[in-house]
């Protein structure tokens, strides 16, 4: 599946995008971010803060318990605010 990193996330991760095999343990966004902060340093520290992430799954925004295949692509992005 291919994850890709928008606003904030991009740059305190250091990468604007990856292609991951999903696994019977990753079935959903949730799953997702849960694998993603088990890797630890800067994704653990980032995905911990999960409420304050959105999740877009083929260009649709989406809840934590939407389910994903390797034929996902999934986009992660922060609240976006202005004035």
């Amino acid at each position: 599946m291919k994850i890709n990193y928008s606003t904030w996330l991009s740059r305190d991760l250091g990468c604007e995008a990856e292609t991951i095999e999903a696994n019977q343990n990753i079935t959903s966004i949730s799953t997702l971010m849960d694998f993603l902060m088990n890797r630890g340093g800067r994704f653990g520290d980032i995905f911990k803060k999960r409420h304050v992430i959105f999740a877009a799954v083929n260009g649709k925004i989406v809840d934590h318990a939407e389910q994903i295949t390797n034929d996902t692509e999934i986009e992660f992005f922060a609240p976006i605010v202005g004035g």
